[in-house]
């Protein structure tokens, strides 16, 4: 696995012609033509003090974490199996909690309970906001 690093500085002096120190469009230009160029599979991007991501795909799309947090939070507890508590706030994605009742060991948030018990009883996300969908055909 080969690796290139764009910018590792923290809070460095200058961002080398980025405006903004935002890991989000329209501030990651840098960060996804270099995945394109490079023929990369995969670009992580982060602000100087890593408090916020986002992923681009080796085609130079795009995710942000509410979008990355479902599938990874799919990938190891549904399709890996892999058990334990999964934490989020209140700002992250409504498929989180779909998600993590179908993985042993987590409680359910009584309060939305009634919204998303169909979803989780029958594991059809079809009744998701249509901006999640596409990630879990």
């Amino acid at each position: 696995m080969r690796y290139t690093v764009v910018h590792a500085e923290v809070d460095p002096p200058d961002l080398g012609g980025q405006d903004y120190a935002n890991p989000e469009e329209p501030f990651n230009a840098l960060l996804k033509e270099t995945v394109v160029r490079t023929g990369a599979q995969v670009g992580f991007g982060m602000d100087t003090d890593a408090d916020r991501f986002g992923i681009v795909d080796k085609g130079g799309i795009y995710f942000r974490p509410n979008q990355i947090l479902p599938m990874l939070i799919r990938y190891l507890g549904v399709d890996k199996g892999y058990t334990g508590r999964v934490i989020a706030t209140q700002t992250g994605s409504p498929l989180i909690e779909v998600l993590a009742g179908q993985i042993p060991g987590n409680e359910e948030n009584p309060t939305r309970r009634r919204r998303f018990a169909g979803l989780r009883r029958a594991k059809d996300l079809s009744g998701a906001p249509r901006r999640y969908r596409h990630a879990f055909a």
